[in-house]
C-alpha cells in the first residue's frame, strides 16, 4: 500500500510541474503581448482582447487545477503519515 501511495504522489508531482509550467507560458505570452502593445507592435482590436481574454481565463483555471492537484497531494501525503503511524 506504502508503495502504491508514494507512486501516486510521484505522479500528482509531476502533473503539478507540468502545470506550472504551462502557468509560465501563460505569463510569458501575457507578459509579451503587453510590452508589444507598449512599444505600438500590435494594435488592438476585437481578436487581440478576445485573446487577451481567454488566456486570463486559462490562467485561472489552470491555477485552480493546480490547487486541487496540491489537494490531492496532501491528502496522499497524509494517508502515507497514518500508515508510518501504525506500524
Amino acid at each position: 500500500m506504502k508503495e502504491i501511495i508514494l507512486k501516486e504522489i510521484d505522479i500528482l508531482r509531476d502533473e503539478v510541474k507540468w502545470w506550472m509550467n504551462f502557468v509560465m507560458l501563460i505569463i510569458s505570452a501575457l507578459t509579451g503581448g503587453i510590452f508589444s502593445f507598449i512599444q505600438n507592435k500590435i494594435i488592438i482590436n476585437f481578436e487581440t482582447i478576445i485573446i487577451g481574454i481567454s488566456l486570463f481565463i486559462m490562467l485561472f483555471l489552470v491555477l485552480f487545477k493546480i490547487k486541487n492537484l496540491k489537494k490531492e497531494q496532501n491528502i496522499m501525503l497524509k494517508q502515507l503519515k497514518r500508515l508510518k503511524d501504525k506500524k
